[in-house]
């Protein structure tokens, strides 16, 4: 029979698991989902420091044009106003002369709107620029340097890059888009993005969100839930998926309940993949992750907020530094990106940063801030606090290809979603999204 309006049981509440929610409910879809810790969100989160009452989210999340099925879901979840946007591909940088540096697209889409940016980007002049344009070309024609490639690092080096779009183009793209130096992302996922960011009018747009990701992604989750009636249960983990012939009969959590629907989802995240080994098939292999070191710091007045947020732009990235990125949190709070950090060592210790201390982090940061900024001032900063999410995506090299499932399982009535299944993405909130949507499509579509 057909399952519409049956009932779905969804394992995980991440944002894959919510996306398959929200679109299952809108389908008319009875929808339970369990999650195993006591919030929604998986990796997107943010919560309140009980000492300093202060909401610290894990680390922040850009969005582009081409997120199109995020950009939808956070309309249903009526959040999309959340987020600023600047058109067409801009982007402010500093380096550690005190200069300002702008990729400036705006006013052009597409392929025209990245070359109107580069040629404005100071650090690039037109040999870098052209050096580009062949990575492009053997992108969007597959030519034989692009086929034979084993991963990005090998297409620069096939295409004689310069040193200059080396450091001030692909290396913040690279770490930005993949959380990984160009050795490790596949040319497949690298294809992917560069023909969707330059497909169609607005997919260069960068979107930052302006309000905490609680209030974007799980509050409105919650609220979406209640009133569609979506069934939430917290701290409720599941254990085992049950099997007759093509078929699941049941999942069970933990304390030994039988958890019985039409069809079900496992919504995980790539590290408990291993949990369900005869599910996924994996032989014992799995993805390894990569992490982002987010710091979160408060200052005492306006000064070093209003220096390095000039326009009203909420983020602004580094040059010639370990930092990355800054994100404007609210008059007097920033936060600091440090993407792929297990490849990079501590100029003071010569550990790989995942392995500093705290204050280590925070001191190459305050360093890194006094090399970029011109009026930077030390004594104005209040707090701070340092998160590490050390899985906070998967390392996307030509390996993890086989290790990526699709989103319909050997099962007739199971399927897959997250960040990490078979998306054509990278790890990346739109990726998360897709998987729960498309498995929302597919119990649609599927006869039981």
């Amino acid at each position: 029979m057909n399952i519409k309006h049956g009932k779905v049981v969804i394992a995980g509440g991440g944002l894959a698991g919510i996306s398959a929610a929200v679109y299952l409910s809108e389908k008319g879809y009875e929808v339970e989902l369990f999650e195993s810790t006591p919030k929604l969100g998986g990796r997107t989160f943010s919560y309140i420091d009980k000492f300093s009452n202060r909401i610290y989210d894990n680390g922040k999340h850009i969005l582009a044009g081409w997120y199109k099925d995020t950009l939808d879901l956070l309309e249903l979840l009526n959040t999309k106003d959340k987020l600023f946007k600047n058109r067409n591909l801009f982007l402010r940088f500093y380096d550690n002369n005190k200069d300002i540096h702008e990729l400036d697209g705006r006013g052009f889409s597409g392929k025209a709107g990245l070359i109107k940016a580069l040629l404005k980007y100071k650090k690039l002049n037109f040999n870098d620029i052209y050096s580009i344009s062949k990575v492009i070309y053997a992108c969007n024609f597959r030519t034989k340097k692009f086929i034979t490639a084993a991963n990005l690092k090998e297409i620069l080096e096939s295409t004689n890059q310069t040193a200059n779009s080396l450091e001030y183009f692909w290396k913040p793209f690279s770490v930005s888009i993949f959380n990984t130096s160009t050795e490790n992302v596949s040319t497949k996922l690298f294809a992917r993005v560069i023909d969707d960011a330059l497909y169609e009018k607005g997919n260069l747009d960068l979107l930052v969100p302006t309000e905490s990701l609680h209030n974007i992604f799980i509050d409105s989750a919650h609220r979406y839930f209640l009133k569609k009636g979506i069934k939430l249960s917290l701290s409720r983990r599941i254990v085992s998926v049950n099997t007759s012939g093509n078929k699941v009969t049941h999942l069970e959590d933990s304390y030994g309940n039988k958890i019985e629907g039409d069809a079900y989802i496992l919504a995980l995240p790539f590290w408990k993949a291993g949990e369900f080994e005869n599910i996924f098939n994996l032989n014992g292999k799995k993805l390894q992750s990569s992490t982002i070191i987010t710091i979160h710091i408060f200052t005492l007045d306006k000064e070093i907020i209003n220096e390095l947020f000039i326009d009203e732009q909420p983020m602004v990235g580094f040059l010639d530094t370990t930092i990355d990125w800054a994100f404007k949190e609210s008059n007097n709070h920033f936060s600091i990106v440090i993407s792929g950090a297990d490849n990079i060592k501590s100029p003071i210790s010569g550990k790989v940063l995942t392995d500093c201390p705290k204050e280590e982090i925070f001191g190459l940061c305050i360093s890194d801030l006094i090399k970029s900024l011109r009026d930077f001032s030390f004594p104005l900063i209040d707090k701070y606090k340092v998160i590490k999410e050390k899985r906070a995506t998967f390392i996307p090299d030509t390996g993890s290809d086989e290790l990526r499932p699709g989103n319909k399982s050997k099962y007739d009535n199971l399927f897959f979603a997250g960040d990490w299944t078979d998306t054509g993405y990278p790890s990346t909130i739109e990726s998360a999204v897709k998987s729960g949507k498309t498995c929302s499509k597919l119990i649609n579509e599927t006869r039981i």
